[in-house]
């Protein structure tokens, strides 16, 4: 039998939980100006140390994976750069659930647009390293073409929609 101790604290955490919740999903709708300017950063980034399948992903389909929210071997959770919103990887136009956005409590840091921003800027002023077959002149002229074909602006505008499913690097 429970006693009415046990039920206070069940009931405070429970609106602690939808506190916290709502917080998170709040904090991210809030860097909606930030989270428009990863895409076209991504691109800057992308083939200078490496290619990223999350900055790839954010370039071309305007999303932005969260790694706290692996689950066997799959993302649960993006980050629709378009309008600031945790989103369902299988469907963008789904929000998620309450009991995926708990996952992200692992690692704020994931969710700081200024950081990842930063992150973007410094890996975008990186020279294209050597392994590479193509020179710094070549990326450029992708980058170039890249955005160009989509229609990519230093502040993000959906213009396409797509399935945004994809694996873990």
């Amino acid at each position: 039998m429970r006693t009415n101790t046990a039920d206070m604290h069940v009931q405070r955490l429970a609106i602690e939980r939808e506190s916290i919740i709502q917080e998170i999903r709040d904090y991210v709708r809030d860097q909606k100006d930030l989270w428009a300017q990863i895409p076209y950063l991504a691109l800057q980034a992308n083939g200078r140390t490496g290619f990223s399948d999350n900055f790839s992903r954010a370039h071309d389909l305007g999303y932005w994976a969260i790694k706290a929210s692996v689950r066997n071997g799959y993302y649960e959770i993006y980050i629709d750069c378009a309008i600031g919103e945790l989103v369902d990887p299988r469907d963008p136009a789904k929000a998620i659930g309450d009991s995926e956005v708990l996952m992200l409590l692992s690692d704020l840091s994931q969710l700081d647009a200024s950081e990842i921003i930063e992150k973007l800027r410094r890996e975008a002023g990186e020279p294209v390293k050597c392994y590479s077959e193509k020179d710094q002149a070549e990326h450029e002229l992708w980058r170039t073409k890249k955005a160009r074909e989509l229609d990519l602006q230093k502040v993000y505008v959906r213009q396409r929609h797509y399935p945004a499913e994809f694996e873990v690097e």
